[in-house]
């Protein structure tokens, strides 16, 4: 049995896309028309290619309609002009002589200085595979984006070590609460100075839920208790209230009457609300 068929390329419409122009990547179809042995086995097709050209076009999906026809969803992964004397698919097995074909594909690239195209660059790696510089590019901007964000992980794994490790200077044989009690008893005769106030609370919240509070900011606390202390996180909304007042009186309304009350939310976060279950 002769295997051959006459195909004719038909390029289906595309919007934003010039009509009836092939370019890199765009699925085209060849129609086709013959006689082949009725075997063979089109969900296999491929082109055989010489060893210049091993990856310019490639078979997508191969159908048959009927005993005479068939149709071949085709894309093109290099720019060019391409003529073979004689196009063949096979299944492995058998094969189908597509007759002479020619093609001109255009690159998506825009053209260089030169008026030309980027050149496609060779093998990638192991593979053999041409592709355009543009793909290049992308895939080596997604593997600096990924070194890039284990670097960045890397480091915020080790800086919270670091803040985490640093808690032991902090350790004492007085329990936090006492500690801090003692703290405030010693502030009164000073009318309870703002930042010493901060200070001692900030030590007892330290100490209490081995967190590095002298290390964070307010909602950088917050955050990491949601992350490392999981089991506190129920307190943040009292933690915050406190830090809240804190930054208030610094920028406007500290006096001894408001730091005596801001006094007696602390006693009450040390006596019950932070209370350990």
């Amino acid at each position: 049995m002769d295997n051959s068929a006459k195909c004719q390329l038909e390029i289906p419409s595309v919007q934003g896309l010039e009509p009836a122009q092939l370019t890199v990547g765009r699925h085209a179809l060849l129609k086709c028309e013959g006689e082949w042995d009725k075997i063979f086995d089109f969900t296999k097709a491929q082109f055989i290619l010489d060893e210049k050209q091993p990856y310019a076009i490639k078979v997508l999906k191969a159908e048959a309609r009927d005993l005479n026809h068939f149709d071949l969803d085709i894309v093109f992964h290099q720019a060019g002009q391409f003529q073979w004397p004689q196009l063949l698919i096979t299944d492995g097995a058998q094969q189908v002589n597509l007759g002479s074909q020619r093609f001109m594909v255009q690159s998506v690239l825009k053209p260089g200085p030169d008026g030309k195209p980027p050149e496609a660059f060779g093998s990638v790696l192991p593979l053999s595979l041409e592709w355009p510089i543009f793909y290049f590019l992308i895939l080596l901007s997604l593997l600096c984006v990924s070194a890039i964000s284990a670097v960045l992980y890397g480091r915020y794994r080790m800086k919270m070590k670091k803040l985490i490790d640093s808690l032991k200077k902090y350790e004492s044989n007085i329990d936090p609460d006492l500690q801090f009690y003692r703290s405030i008893r010693q502030l009164e005769k000073q009318q309870y100075p703002l930042p010493e106030l901060e200070k001692a609370f900030s030590l007892y919240v330290t100490r209490t839920f081995q967190v590095p509070a002298f290390d964070l900011t307010p909602a950088q606390l917050y955050r990491f208790i949601k992350k490392f202390r999981p089991e506190f996180v129920q307190l943040r909304p009292a933690l915050k209230r406190i830090y809240s007042e804190f930054e208030t009186l610094k920028n406007d309304h500290d006096s001894i009457e408001h730091r005596q009350d801001l006094l007696k939310k602390m006693y009450r976060f040390v006596d019950v609300e932070g209370r350990l279950p």
